[in-house]
């Protein structure tokens, strides 16, 4: 019962979090200095190698779903 909550708390969260375009969630994520390309981020999207949601035609992100992604990505085994 306790898991069945956790899951529905994590699935109510990701409904409540604003949507970012593109252009917020690279100002959102990363600092200026560091901050990749809007060619490499819709690259990646493309690829679906990015998590994204897609309403219609558009493309939205959600940037704890992102950094997410990122910290599994590129930090071994989830841990910096």
């Amino acid at each position: 019962m306790k898991k069945e909550n956790e899951n529905n708390s994590s699935a109510e969260n990701r409904c409540n979090e604003l949507l970012l375009s593109a252009q917020r969630l690279l100002e959102a994520v990363w600092d200026p200095k560091s901050r990749p390309s809007l060619s490499w981020l819709r690259k990646k999207t493309r690829a679906r190698a990015f998590p994204y949601v897609k309403v219609g035609r558009r493309v939205w992100y959600r940037a704890s779903e992102v950094k997410s992604w990122l910290r599994e990505k590129y930090t071994k085994a989830g841990k910096p």
